[in-house]
């Protein structure tokens, strides 16, 4: 019987660790702010704020939208979602890097702000390391839709 139970529990145990990651549980659809500017003001006022937040916009972002290149930032629980294995998270392990990029539509009277977070458990063995998908709290939507805001009032 003893024979039966060790290689049992054996694949119980594996098959558990295999399955252990759970994914983003947070699902966050973006964030509005209405304006009355016009699409050009209102682009060059959000374009602003990305590149004073640190971030670059894509060349080829197209006329309807501003996109930004991806960008390494560590990120917190309280601003990104990227899972966990075992009841840990991710995003606040050492190992975990993420990248963000955002995409802002600019649309008559109102512009949205959403970003896109890739994160890379890094654990320095090849086999270990992980590529996830992170969902966002809202919190740098919440920052860069502020920021224009103060630069929509102080004009």
């Amino acid at each position: 019987m003893r024979k039966i139970l060790v290689p049992a529990f054996a694949v119980l145990l594996a098959a558990g660790c295999a399955t252990a990651y759970k994914q983003p549980e947070r699902v966050y659809r973006g964030l509005t702010l209405h304006h009355n500017l016009s699409d050009d003001e209102a682009r060059a006022l959000v374009a602003n704020a990305l590149a004073e937040a640190g971030y670059t916009v894509s060349p080829e972002s197209p006329d309807d939208r501003l996109i930004t290149e991806p960008r390494a930032v560590k990120l917190t629980s309280s601003e990104a979602d990227c899972g966990s294995t075992l009841g840990v998270y991710h995003v606040d392990q050492a190992e975990t890097v993420t990248e963000v990029s955002f995409e802002v539509p600019v649309r008559a009277g109102e512009v949205e702000f959403r970003t896109h977070i890739a994160g890379h458990f890094l654990r320095g063995n090849e086999s270990q390391e992980k590529n996830f998908t992170c969902a966002s709290t809202g919190a740098l939507e919440r920052e860069l839709s502020a920021a224009v805001k103060r630069a929509i009032e102080g004009r």
